[in-house]
């Protein structure tokens, strides 16, 4: 689950993560909105991610499966995750999955 644009509650989810080699392929969806998509990531190192989103409706079927018929599609977004140190756990992540960890 993840949260958009702050940091005060679940919007949606990443589900299906498929590991190819070095990179991530995924799907994600809003759980009160018509978005769902696809994305990729490249694993730079145990603490970095960098990659990019696609809306669904911009990639091709011959893309969902295929990193790199995936990162030539248009519409891409890219983006890049690091992991925070101490970071802690969100309230709204542990509201959602009911108080754990």
């Amino acid at each position: 689950m993840y949260c958009y644009e702050g940091n005060s509650e679940a919007i949606g989810e990443y589900y299906d993560f498929r590991r190819v080699g070095d990179e991530i392929l995924g799907r994600f969806r809003w759980f009160e909105d018509d978005i769902r998509g696809f994305v990729w990531f490249k694993i730079d190192s145990v603490t970095r991610l960098s990659g990019a989103w696609w809306m669904e409706d911009v990639v091709p079927a011959s893309a969902h499966n295929d990193p790199e018929a995936l990162k030539k599609t248009r519409g891409m977004n890219s983006y890049v995750w690091t992991k925070q140190a101490n970071g802690g756990f969100p309230a709204w992540a542990k509201a959602v999955l009911g108080g754990a960890p």
